[in-house]
């Protein structure tokens, strides 16, 4: 069970599944006409939300035989909760459509979910965290623009919103990445746009001790 400071009680799960319901999926579906007019993502939120897309008459393109190739795609294998969530931020920040293909990235991110940790709740949890990868089409477009995202970490904390009962297996851990994503794509015109953002997520990871880290899940809300 997992305690919030308010005093209410909550299977683990569910409160991460709950904290996800309110979430908007923020993938810059609005036409890029201009380089001001970029949309501007919040602080936080998926899916490495600041991503521009094409013009909103533009259908999506079949740019996978087109790429260079998929970029590698990987996850530590560590016990130590701080790298592995760390390393899952890197990855939902560091989105890169120009080189890469959106199932690389999503078959890691979603493979790395432990089903036998998850149980019941295994299909929720893949919900909630799929968010942080755009659709074929938004990813598609997104690539037709050239866009690559690099995440750098600065801090991981486990934060004090949340506080885990006795009943909870040991292992079950919470962490908060905040740093710096960098941007890069092409305008409607072929010029080359660079911009940098904070960013934070809050990321749940199981490490037992006898074990490398597994994924939990990576909800919309961060906590503090």
């Amino acid at each position: 069970m997992i305690t919030g400071r308010n005093g209410s009680t909550l299977r683990s799960w569910q409160v991460v599944a709950g904290l996800a319901v309110l979430a908007v999926v923020v993938v810059a579906v609005l036409a890029v006409t201009s380089r001001d007019r970029t949309s501007t993502p919040t602080e936080d939120g998926p899916p490495a939300t600041g991503m521009p897309s094409a013009s909103s008459g533009d259908g999506p393109t079949d740019a996978e035989p087109t790429m260079p190739g998929a970029r590698a795609v990987t996850l530590p294998d560590t016990k130590d909760p701080d790298a592995y969530a760390g390393a899952i931020a890197e990855l939902v920040f560091g989105l890169s459509p120009a080189d890469s293909y959106a199932r690389g990235y999503r078959d890691v991110l979603l493979g790395a979910i432990d089903r036998d940790v998850a149980g019941d709740d295994y299909d929720r949890l893949v919900a909630v965290t799929s968010r942080w990868i755009p659709d074929d089409a938004t990813w598609d477009r997104q690539a037709a623009q050239q866009l690559r995202a690099v995440f750098e970490v600065e801090s991981v904390v486990e934060p004090e919103q949340v506080v885990f009962n006795s009943d909870v297996p040991p292992g079950h851990e919470v962490r908060t990445v905040s740093g710096v994503q960098s941007l890069r794509y092409e305008d409607e015109n072929g010029e080359e746009v660079r911009e940098a953002r904070a960013r934070s997520v809050s990321v749940w990871v199981y490490c037992p001790p006898d074990r490398n880290c597994s994924l939990v899940s990576v909800p919309d809300e961060v906590l503090r």
